[in-house]
């Protein structure tokens, strides 16, 4: 039972993952703005969390939905990273510091 947990856990973080970094480039895509996608991602995300959490009022279903946590909330800290990875790549490049 435990490994049944782990794997959805699993499941719904990379999911969340791959759903967050779809969303950022296609807002990215279209408006050119990095910052624009991420902070897209983050309002809809804890949008959809909130919704389904505010759904339910039983505490059963409300702990259920952990992996629905994960997965509109997976990976954080990967869209401050990214373009900050960007930017020293092209500071190492016009030999900047």
């Amino acid at each position: 039972m435990i490994w049944e947990r782990v794997l959805l856990v699993a499941l719904a973080g990379a999911a969340g993952s791959v759903l967050r970094y779809g969303v950022t480039g296609l807002v990215d895509d279209r408006l050119g703005s990095t910052v624009l996608g991420t902070f897209v991602v983050n309002v809809s995300g804890a949008l959809l969390l909130g919704l389904l959490l505010g759904v339910t009022e039983e505490r059963w279903l409300a702990t259920a939905l952990v992996p629905a946590h994960l997965l509109c909330e997976a990976d954080r800290a990967r869209p401050f990273c990214d373009p900050s990875l960007l930017q020293v790549r092209r500071t190492s490049r016009t030999g900047g510091a």
